[in-house]
């Protein structure tokens, strides 16, 4: 199906627009040909948090059946030895894991890691939360940081077929 166009007339009130009914049904058209192409079990989130400690849970899956995201990871916190400013590190990763099963251990790649300080300022690690079954990762600071971490991770998550 092509997109379908809401009709809104020439003029405002001119009455030679689509009806109020038929434009919300050619909306619910074209949300149907959207989830439908990209799956009603995907999941989209802007997540900000926080490394205070040496390391800390920094992204959660939002569901128990998710088998599959991509992240795209950007850090800042000040670098060790340097007055100059905050340093930045952004960073794309595919974690993967049998999807719907408590007990699949998920798997991380971590990818075009660039930063602006002499060493990264974090690495990442994937693990599953015994108690909720969610997909974590785990943030931990290296040696380069000298506070705190505030991270800001857009993430698309994609459910199993289950």
């Amino acid at each position: 199906m092509s997109q379908q166009t809401i009709n809104i007339g020439l003029n405002p009130n001119d009455r030679s627009g689509d009806l109020i009914r038929t434009a919300f049904d050619k909306v619910n058209q074209n949300f149907t040909e959207l989830y439908s192409a990209i799956g009603a079990n995907t999941y989209t989130l802007l997540q900000s948090s926080n490394i205070i400690n040496s390391f800390d849970v920094v992204w959660s899956s939002s569901s128990t059946t998710m088998s599959s995201a991509k992240l795209i990871i950007q850090a800042e916190a000040d670098e060790l030895a340097d007055s100059s400013g905050w340093h930045s590190q952004t960073c794309e990763a595919i974690v993967s894991c049998r999807g719907g099963l408590s007990s699949g251990n998920p798997v991380m790649t971590v990818y075009g890691n660039v930063y602006t300080s002499t060493q990264p300022l974090v690495t990442f690690t994937a693990q599953r939360n015994i108690t909720t079954n969610l997909i974590e990762i785990v943030g931990t600071k290296t040696a380069a940081c000298n506070s705190s971490v505030s991270l800001r991770i857009h993430s698309i998550e994609i459910s199993t077929r289950d």
